[in-house]
């Protein structure tokens, strides 16, 4: 064989191999979008976080179903941050260094201000469920939630406290660790309640935990015998601290955080907790066709019905799916979600504003009958 003949030999062997490697990196599969899912899911904490992780869940398994995102396929991280923003950023700061795409969480207040500056400086997007306190409110950065801030939902419950509950007198009992929630709701609860004729007249502040006293804390709250007590803690404190009440012989009306609307309060407050007054993100006693679907869905996936944070938890997860099956690059993220404007979730229609935050219909919900029954 000539010389030339040897080359012209060698440069075909060279391309047939190029050829094979490149066929078989196109049929090897692709790396999984690694989506992070931050929340308490033990601890005290646990019924919000967990709930929160079912619907995301279900939402990314839905979405599997169909085929991933352009046949990618999907996994979700967890970080369980025990409502611990110095434990969320350590558990955080090792899915970012694995690699996720985005996180739909936290689920608290607490642990979405710890972390949002990790997520700002890595530039990965932060989609929140069930956040609310207006600390990270009007920001244009990389924190996005599906939830009302606490001016609409403490703002509105204070309003009506005044307006259509007739009170006159409200003290407010509100936990601590998770601060950068419950000292919002406190504000925005005086802010309206004061300006329609009413007076917080105490307020009992505690941090949860096996040795807290909630017959102390309920007896420094009542001693000025308000009319009102606004309960601002998570659901099993909230069931101790009406139980509480009741037992000291007081019947103030119990007035209560959207944290604590999960059926932990219900199953654990019992005739303490009757005619508690709330305002809600979820009607769970919607007739609406969109969420009678989802609740089938998730009973026949975990066989229990849905709390809120399960509806926000698919809701959070389902922006995210969609912004990446438009864009999967996770930098264009933020963009992306603000490009498509209009999200339907499980009770109509999600909507960012410019800063990543939304408004939302409100609920009043009532407890009648151990149950939480929507006021029409």
């Amino acid at each position: 064989m000539s010389s030339q003949g040897l080359q012209w030999h060698t440069i075909r062997a060279v391309l047939a191999l190029i050829a094979v490697a490149a066929l078989n990196a196109s049929c090897r599969p692709r790396e999984p979008l690694l989506i992070g899912f931050g929340g308490p899911l033990t601890g005290r904490n646990a019924d919000l976080g967990n709930a929160g992780l079912d619907g995301a869940r279900l939402a990314v398994e839905q979405q599997m179903a169909r085929g991933g995102i352009h046949g990618r396929r999907l996994e979700l991280a967890l970080a369980d941050d025990q409502m611990d923003g110095r434990l969320a950023l350590t558990r955080d700061a090792v899915l970012l260094d694995r690699g996720i795409v985005a996180m739909v969480g936290h689920m608290t207040s607490n642990a979405s201000v710890a972390v949002l500056p990790l997520f700002n400086d890595r530039q990965v997007l932060m989609l929140s469920p069930t956040t609310s306190t207006h600390e990270v409110d009007g920001r244009a950065d990389w924190f996005f939630r599906v939830y009302p801030d606490n001016y609409q939902i403490a703002g509105e419950l204070g309003r009506r406290a005044a307006a259509d509950l007739g009170l006159r007198t409200v003290a407010i009992v509100y936990e601590t660790s998770n601060a950068s929630f419950t000292l919002s709701c406190k504000e925005a609860f005086t802010k309206t309640f004061t300006a329609g004729g009413g007076k917080v007249v105490g307020s009992a502040a505690f941090r949860t935990g096996a040795s807290t006293s909630f017959g102390e804390v309920t007896r420094r709250a009542l001693s000025s015998n308000p009319a009102g007590l606004y309960i601002l803690a998570n659901a099993m404190d909230a069931a101790m601290l009406a139980q509480q009440v009741a037992k000291q012989g007081k019947r103030p009306q119990i007035l209560a955080a959207d944290w604590s609307l999960t059926d932990d309060l219900l199953a654990h407050g019992g005739r303490a907790i009757e005619g508690l007054f709330a305002m809600h993100t979820v009607d769970r006693n919607s007739p609406e066709p969109a969420y009678l679907s989802f609740c089938e869905a998730f009973r026949a996936r975990y066989t229990r019905s849905p709390e809120f944070a399960a509806v926000h938890g698919f809701d959070s997860a389902r922006v995210l799916l969609t912004a990446l099956e438009r864009d999967s690059r996770p930098k264009e993220l933020p963009r992306t979600i603000l490009a498509i404007g209009r999200f339907q979730g499980v009770q109509g229609v999600i909507e960012f504003d410019s800063n990543g935050d939304v408004k939302r219909r409100l609920y009043a919900m009532r407890v009648r009958n151990g149950q939480l029954i929507t006021e029409r």
